[in-house]
């Protein structure tokens, strides 16, 4: 395996354990609110002060789904302008500007399939009265997030409804009362975070300008506060460098020690779990994870093995699927088995449970419609630029 394959299937590995993340911080909210505070209880009481701040901050890092959100969009970003800059370091404009134009139509099928297909797969459980979230909910009592089971599904299914959601709402008009998958809400930053990725490179993307223009947009994305478009301007830059400059080069050779990467990596987990400073620390620490995968082998050997990568691969459907079987098979699973071992055990089978039955319900989905939405983005993409060059 090449050092830049690797460190492309370390990206797709990072990609993975964030989703993982997301079904954790989701399961932790469901079953383990307490958690963290028996152990924050534990740490002051055994260890100084900044150990056991480290110490809570690690742990939080493993559920912190808000910090992987951040990470979705600055990889989406890096990946889909790589082909950009490789065809522009090619001198191949005229491919680089097709390549934009193509990006732009396929976009929205290729989002669009995967998020109708789960829509519509938790309108068929809504509809077949299989939630089971309320239920689990008042089993759990206090050791649930207050409320947080309760929020899903609160309506009365609508084949209307949940096609709308999944056309139109989702991406322009998203509301967390009336969807099908609360997930959802992070579609409409990626759809016009993707718009506005593929108009910057189409203005200034081939252009030394842009160097000095990277900084000005951050800058006043920054102030007006869309930090969530700064992820996918970050991504365009990391992507730049990575392609275009020795930088990544020049930062694995300073980080070639072993115990150096141990340790920045050991910081990034620790940092990951602290709170988001400004809006923005979690975007830092997302873009310096993402440069560490790409500049240093120790980090990108570990995201790039095995399971990680399968993880990244199916990352899209497991994003997507969980929400749905997390408020139905998990309740249902925890109901059968609370009565003969009791909290915890239960909490954490039925937790393992959840996380094997999203894997296995994540290929399938992978299969039948994230790659329907990949395939038929490239059809319509094709299609109409056959029509336009017999325009031409």
């Amino acid at each position: 395996m090449s050092e830049n394959t690797q460190k492309m299937l370390a990206l797709e590995g990072i990609r993975g354990i964030a989703a993982l993340v997301v079904i954790f911080d989701h399961l932790h909210l469901a079953f383990f609110v307490e958690t963290d505070q028996t152990i924050a209880s534990y740490l002051n009481t055994h260890f100084p002060f900044l150990i056991s701040k480290a110490g809570q901050y690690f742990v939080t890092g493993l559920h912190d789904g808000n910090f992987a959100v951040w990470v979705f969009w600055v990889m989406s970003a890096f990946v889909l302008s790589r082909k950009y800059f490789q065809l522009t370091k090619a001198n191949r404009d005229l491919d680089s500007a097709e390549y934009l134009t193509r990006s732009v139509i396929k976009r929205y099928p290729r989002l669009f399939v995967p998020i109708f297909a789960s829509v519509l797969f938790a309108f068929i459980i809504l509809s077949a009265g299989w939630m089971t979230n309320n239920d689990l909910g008042e089993r759990l009592g206090t050791h649930t997030s207050q409320g947080w089971l309760f929020t899903f599904y609160e309506f009365e299914p609508s084949l209307t409804q949940a096609i709308k959601s999944a056309v139109w709402d989702t991406f322009f008009d998203f509301n967390r009362d009336t969807t099908y998958n609360t997930v959802l809400w992070t579609m409409q930053p990626e759809f016009f975070g993707s718009l506005f990725l593929f108009g910057f490179l189409s203005l200034v993307g081939n252009k030394t300008i842009r160097w000095f223009v990277y900084p000005i947009i951050v800058l006043i994305l920054y102030f007006k506060e869309l930090h969530w478009l700064n992820a996918f301007l970050l991504g365009i830059v990391l992507c730049d460098l990575y392609e275009n400059t020795d930088v990544f080069t020049k930062a694995g050779s300073a980080l070639k020690a072993g115990w150096l990467q141990a340790l920045f990596g050991l910081g990034i987990m620790v940092l990951i779990g602290a709170p988001n400073y400004g809006g923005v620390f979690h975007l830092i620490i997302a873009v310096v994870l993402i440069f560490l995968a790409l500049s240093t082998k120790g980090v990108a050997g570990v995201f790039s093995a095995r399971l990680p990568v399968y993880l990244g691969k199916i990352s899209f459907s497991l994003y997507l699927i969980h929400v749905p079987i997390l408020c139905s098979a998990t309740g249902f699973i925890y109901r059968n088995i609370e009565s003969h071992i009791g909290y915890p055990v239960s909490a954490i089978t039925t937790s393992a449970a959840t996380i094997v039955i999203c894997i296995f319900a994540a290929d399938i989905f992978y299969k039948i419609a994230d790659q329907q939405g990949i395939n038929l983005g490239r059809k319509l993409s094709d299609s109409l630029n056959r029509t336009s060059e017999k325009h031409a």
